[in-house]
């Protein structure tokens, strides 16, 4: 993550952030000259959202994840894409976009309601 101004950038550093368990998933998706592979990251974040889904811990990370996903959707393309095919088409594919639906703000409904 060098340049910390781009907005996909802001959008990890907000996700780890909220749930600190993904800063280790950002090291796991990193190519061999050290880039960020944004979408198999986002699928990663889709596939822990899932899970937090069904635990009763989990659910302050899920809404603090659900947040930092939805103020990330102000206009910038590259991250509305991000988030509209690396996370929302991943949890749709995984099957848990139904069950989070309902946490989501209005930004990130409209989205998920185009998935």
């Amino acid at each position: 993550m060098s340049d910390p101004h781009r907005s996909e950038h802001r959008l990890f550093e907000a996700l780890i952030q909220a749930d600190s368990t993904l800063k280790a998933t950002v090291e796991e998706n990193r190519d061999d000259a050290g880039e960020l592979l944004e979408y198999p990251y986002l699928w990663d974040v889709a596939s822990h959202v899932a899970g937090l889904a069904i635990s009763p811990e989990g659910q302050g990370s899920l809404n603090a994840i659900l947040l930092a996903l939805e103020n990330a959707l102000d206009g910038d393309e590259h991250v509305t894409n991000l988030v509209c095919v690396g996370f929302l088409e991943m949890l749709k594919a995984n099957g848990a976009l139904a069950s989070v639906r309902a946490r989501f703000g209005p930004k990130l409904g409209f989205w998920a309601d185009t998935v």
